[in-house]
């Protein structure tokens, strides 16, 4: 399974993506969390090829003390600090495409967030960002779907109307 989801250092992935997927490869081994951080640290050699394969056998065997330094250090290398805040300023800066329909826009403001997962946004946030980032008929038609203004609903049921929507809009 590890090997399956490798990490090839291609501009189209994402580290934090490839992190995700590999702990939950490292989950279905169910180990006790004890044995967790030195089954990481022996796996996820196997998790990389190419580039990220060449950075990580750069390093002498035992330099990296846990899998939390593990991480850090390969996010630094992997997710540069001008990437980060491309992410963020796309985050920021979102924005409904002309035609494209509301299950796209959600799929591809969710895809965009997952990048970059220390984005610093918190939930409120990025819903009022993906909010204001629609075009006007699509606000129109998630403060119809409200019965109300959208933006004066909670977290929680805003995220369900949301999905009801896009569960909708084919």
């Amino acid at each position: 399974m590890i090997i399956t989801n490798q990490f090839f250092c291609l501009h189209q992935e994402g580290p934090f993506n490839h992190h995700v997927t590999f702990y939950e490869g490292c989950a279905t081994l169910g180990t006790n969390s004890n044995d967790e951080d030195t089954i990481y640290l022996k796996l996820f050699p196997f998790s990389l090829t190419g580039k990220a394969k060449i950075w990580l056998q750069s390093h002498p065997s035992q330099s990296f003390t846990n899998s939390e330094d593990l991480e850090k250090k390969f996010l630094v290398i992997f997710f540069s600090p001008s990437k980060y805040i491309s992410v963020k300023a796309t985050i920021a800066t979102f924005s409904q495409g002309f035609d494209e329909h509301f299950l796209w826009t959600l799929g591809k403001i969710q895809g965009i967030v997952k990048k970059c997962s220390n984005h610093g946004f918190d939930d409120i946030t990025k819903l009022n960002l993906f909010y204001n980032g629609l075009r006007p008929q699509t606000r129109v038609l998630l403060d119809a779907s409200a019965r109300g203004k959208m933006m004066l609903k909670e977290l929680e049921e805003a995220t369900i109307i949301i999905e009801s929507l896009a569960a909708s809009n084919h």
